[in-house]
């Protein structure tokens, strides 16, 4: 089990994936927290600009610079930003699920897209931090999950039980 104390959670992953704690690009509005990824060629990375390998399960925060959002504006935002991409499939789109992430109001953006001539499966979920339960927060705490195609079968499934065992554990008055 990974225990991060700083921002209140825990989440399971196997033993045979490693982790990468810290931002790898400080100063940006995305704070890197922990990078989960498998050992071996679903681990691989071909590409500098993209912190994950073939297969990962990153967490991460996005600040805004534009104040506080609400948990449908951060969706939109998010959606807004992947669509713009040529190879952008739409999978699910959801705002305010309830009892995605720990029994908190989450968003849902799952999505096909390309990288080169890599196909992959992404899925990102959030919520509000530090409180999941505000209505509007400067930070979204996601979780983003990515399979290269080939190996989605197998990691899909894996990845969401990570996704399944996440616990937020931070008090709401912190």
């Amino acid at each position: 089990m990974y225990n991060n104390t700083e921002y209140g959670f825990q989440i399971l992953y196997p033993q045979d994936w490693t982790f990468i704690e810290g931002d790898t690009k400080p100063g940006d509005y995305i704070t890197d927290i922990v990078v989960f990824e498998p050992l071996g060629e679903q681990g691989k990375h071909y590409s500098k600009k993209v912190t994950c390998g073939e297969v990962c399960l990153a967490i991460t925060t996005f600040s805004s610079t534009l104040g506080p959002s609400t948990l449908q504006l951060w969706s939109d935002d998010l959606y807004n930003g992947q669509k713009e991409q040529k190879s952008f499939n739409l999978l699910e789109f959801k705002t305010d699920s309830v009892n995605t992430l720990g029994n908190k109001k989450a968003l849902e953006l799952a999505f096909e897209s390309k990288q080169g001539k890599r196909e992959y499966v992404t899925k990102y979920m959030g919520f509000l931090y530090p409180d999941p339960d505000a209505n509007e927060s400067n930070t979204l705490f996601t979780i983003t999950s990515k399979t290269r195609d080939k190996y989605s079968d197998q990691m899909i499934p894996l990845t969401q039980t990570m996704v399944d065992s996440f616990r937020y554990t931070k008090n709401n008055t912190q």
